[in-house]
């Protein structure tokens, strides 16, 4: 008898493009490490998430991904389905073309859930806001 599939999150990277090579080997593009700096608000912004994460069970599972503002309001989400590959082992998951509204600067949080599991925090990334204002003289 099969075991249900789950799946354990290792790392999350937020980025603006995974691209997958010649032999599955995947590019990750404009890695945000440190935060997203924007130049105004409001800004719209598209970012992939590149999620390192190990399987266990067999089947596929429904994981969605969501993302809060500092005030903890939902700005955006994504859904898809995932197959258990690789049991045990590493294993990549990502989720492209993410569309973020961000009216505000401060901390926003990533989260995802897999099946009817609850949320759980991915990453957690500050957004600063670089206004570039220059005085008449």
């Amino acid at each position: 008898m099969a075991q249900r599939p789950s799946v354990h999150l290792v790392h999350c990277v937020v980025c603006d493009d995974v691209r997958t090579e010649i032999l599955s080997k995947e590019t990750i593009v404009g890695v945000y490490s440190a935060g997203i700096t924007i130049p105004d608000v409001p800004w719209v912004i598209m970012l992939c998430l590149w999620m390192t994460v190990i399987w266990s069970g067999d089947g596929e599972l429904p994981i969605e991904i969501r993302v809060l503002n500092p005030r903890h309001s939902q700005v955006a989400e994504q859904r898809g389905v995932g197959r258990a590959v690789f049991q045990g082992l590493e294993s990549t998951i990502t989720f492209r073309n993410l569309f973020i509204t961000m009216e505000m600067g401060g901390v926003y949080t990533f989260q995802w859930r897999a099946g009817d599991g609850d949320w759980e925090m991915a990453r957690q990334l500050p957004v600063y806001v670089f206004r570039n204002e220059t005085s008449a003289s």
